[in-house]
């Protein structure tokens, strides 16, 4: 409820009707909602869900964004669209066959088996 009343208020304060229109159809209403805002699951906490998300574009910005301090909107864009979702497509069509694993599950398997004897 906080992060749409700041929203609304924030498109009153700056005559924004469209944007709020296309927000709420698109992000806000009920159905939607539960898509996007991990925050709102009561289950996970809100300093987890931002922790995913730091995690995130801490990542892009060490794989992709290495060479660019301050990247124009469009070639973020275009490293987001063509380099960042096929990596992510890869992995999840790995996943999938189940040929890739996570990168700590050798250590966690090595002291699982250290731990059975």
């Amino acid at each position: 409820k906080e992060c749409v009343g700041e929203m609304i208020q924030f498109c009153k304060n700056n005559d924004l009707l469209r944007l709020w229109i296309y927000f709420w159809k698109e992000w806000y209403s009920k159905g939607k909602w539960i898509l996007w805002a991990r925050a709102a699951n009561k289950n996970v906490s809100h300093i987890k869900a931002t922790m995913v998300v730091e995690s995130h574009w801490r990542h892009i910005k060490h794989d992709h964004l290495y060479k660019f301090h301050k990247p124009r909107v469009d070639h973020l864009c275009f490293i987001l669209v063509k380099k960042v979702i096929n990596q992510q497509l890869y992995r999840i069509q790995l996943l999938q066959q189940g040929r890739y694993s996570v990168p700590w599950r050798k250590d966690f398997k090595k002291e699982w088996k250290q731990h059975e004897k």
